[in-house]
């Protein structure tokens, strides 16, 4: 039955109107997409966490640690130079009294895990300081990343220390542009002491 109210509005369109509020379910209560989209990590978490969570929420990866490589880095130096306030940043806290002890007492420094993100591989590397307060990574850089990951100068890598596995994650962050050569096609010309005179007539 159709009613106007002193507003003028129609009584039985209202009344649908809050039956329908009243029989929906609370979306945010009932989605498991929003609820993981709402979950904010507040410390550095595992490889593997993150990954599963990066797939929901298409994350990028947060590295701590990123570098655009210099021509030393991919030379036949075979180390990585890395910026003295990142290692005591976001490395050296993470290393337990041992490998400290390894890390500034010992002149190979301390022996350290590297998974590689994009091809999900594992390799090992020393990082050691130098006596000019320097921190590279040494002992098979040049062939086990540069040469396997073909790293060129400019080249920009990520690194990120996971807790849980104790190891840092690397990966390619971005790739070198190369400068495109246009190439100029001369025309061949005729050698006129070789061309074939044409007979007479």
């Amino acid at each position: 039955m159709l009613t106007l109210s002193n507003d003028g509005v129609v009584r039985r369109e209202r009344s649908r109107q809050i039956i329908n509020n009243s029989a929906s379910p609370d979306k945010d209560e009932e989605d498991p997409l929003k609820l993981s989209l709402s979950l904010v990590p507040t410390t550095l978490e595992s490889y593997e966490r993150y990954e599963a969570r990066k797939r929901r929420r298409r994350l990028p990866f947060p590295w701590t640690i990123t570098k655009q490589l210099f021509k030393s880095d991919v030379d036949d130096s075979s180390r990585l130079l890395i910026q003295i306030k990142k290692v005591e940043t976001y490395i050296i806290p993470f290393l337990n009294e041992t490998e400290k002890r390894s890390l500034f007492g010992d002149s190979e420094g301390v022996r350290m895990n590297i998974f590689d993100v994009d091809k999900e591989e594992e390799y090992g590397l020393n990082l050691k300081k130098w006596k000019t307060g320097s921190f590279v990574f040494t002992t098979n850089w040049q062939k086990d990343f540069v040469r396997r990951r073909e790293l060129v100068q400019n080249d920009t890598i990520g690194l990120y220390f996971d807790a849980d596995n104790r190891r840092l994650c690397f990966g390619v962050v971005d790739k070198a542009r190369v400068p495109v050569i246009d190439l100029v096609v001369t025309p061949a010309v005729a050698d006129p002491t070789t061309s074939k005179r044409r007979r007479p007539n």
